[in-house]
């Protein structure tokens, strides 16, 4: 499925960005780089009553903007706030099963809190990604 993206923290970054109103404020200084891209799905409503969350990985950080990507997976929370993975529609990234074992622990460790004590359920398939992002579509 492919999705359209805004990127609001380029990857190794230090900031996060928030778009309103078409233009991009600076919000607040993160405690540490950015691992990925990441960003939120456009024309969606999570249960926080914000667009979903998405990852987007690039092996170059991508500049703050608008993306049309492709959901590879997601790793989902207990709470319900779970963080779509996508990839640019150019990727040769097809699955999350090509994604290694410590790329995944970081993006786990990054957005979900500490491995072993995060809300984390689990990581799951595009299939099931495309459920998570159909179920909060507007």
């Amino acid at each position: 499925m492919l999705i359209d993206v805004i990127v609001e923290i380029p990857k190794n970054s230090k900031y996060k960005y928030r778009y309103e109103n078409g233009t991009f404020r600076k919000i607040r200084r993160l405690e540490g780089l950015s691992p990925e891209n990441y960003g939120c799905i456009e024309n969606t409503i999570a249960p926080d009553n914000a667009p979903m969350d998405v990852i987007v990985l690039t092996n170059k950080p991508i500049k703050k903007g608008h993306i049309r990507a492709r959901i590879i997976g997601a790793i989902t929370r207990e709470d319900r706030d779970d963080k779509i993975i996508a990839v640019p529609i150019s990727s040769n990234i097809k699955s999350i099963d090509n994604i290694t074992n410590k790329r995944l622990e970081k993006m786990i460790k990054a957005w979900t809190g500490h491995i072993g004590q995060a809300p984390l359920k689990r990581v799951v398939s595009s299939r099931e990604a495309v459920k998570i992002v159909e179920k909060y579509k507007k």
